[in-house]
């Protein structure tokens, strides 16, 4: 028999006046923003090229001209996914998947993240797809999404996607609360797994945490 869809929400953030919440939850975490570049740090790397007077001035001109183009590029990338993401928020989720997958495929958690989102409710002209959504919310895990973790807990809990395996939801969900213990939901959900669970079935999703590194 097929699982039947999870009613409870996982969700996380903060929201601004007059806009749905942001899931940026880790902006210091390089697997959630391994491809942007802090203009900043462009700035520094340039001025620090030209103090060296080893090197010569067209050697300086084309490594700053590099780090440009690759930040030019990196901010063209979070403009990509902001649009993806206001597209989301319009329930424009065509728009949202040809503007996120991109994205998701490069290595992109939070767009993976949010393109799992799309394929795990469904609707708006979507179809709801439980493997889909299990497999993109697995490569934003990976990298550490604490979002996509919880998700893929709530998953594994319900056997929705993936085998209903109560160790790997208490896993996954001891690592989302570990890295944003204010997932309330999250805290909940685990607490609830817990109940249903062996002693050692609790001591080896701890095990499997503990060990886990992310890819």
């Amino acid at each position: 028999m097929a699982a039947t869809m999870p009613t409870n929400r996982v969700g996380g953030g903060t929201s601004r006046p007059g806009q749905p919440p942001f899931f940026w939850i880790f902006p210091t975490n390089p697997g959630e923003h391994r491809n942007l570049i802090p203009s900043g740090w462009i700035r520094l790397c340039i001025c620090r090229l030209r103090g060296r007077r080893l090197l010569k001035w067209n050697t300086r001109t084309i490594l700053a001209g590099g780090l440009l183009a690759v930040g030019t590029f990196a901010f063209a990338e979070a403009g990509q996914f902001e649009a993806g993401e206001a597209a989301y928020f319009k329930h424009d989720y065509a728009n949202a998947i040809r503007l996120l997958r991109p994205l998701a495929d490069s290595g992109n958690a939070p767009a993976q993240n949010r393109l799992a989102s799309i394929y795990f409710w469904g609707g708006h002209g979507v179809q709801q797809d439980a493997a889909q959504a299990a497999l993109w919310y697995r490569k934003a895990a990976d990298q550490g999404n604490a979002l996509a973790q919880a998700h893929l807990g709530l998953m594994y809990e319900h056997g929705y996607g993936v085998p209903r395996n109560a160790v790997m939801a208490r896993m996954w969900l001891n690592l989302a609360v570990s890295r944003a213990p204010s997932l309330s939901k999250a805290v909940k959900l685990r607490s609830e797994v817990a109940a249903q669970m062996t002693p050692a079935q609790i001591a080896e999703a701890k095990r499997l945490a503990e060990e886990w590194e992310p890819k």
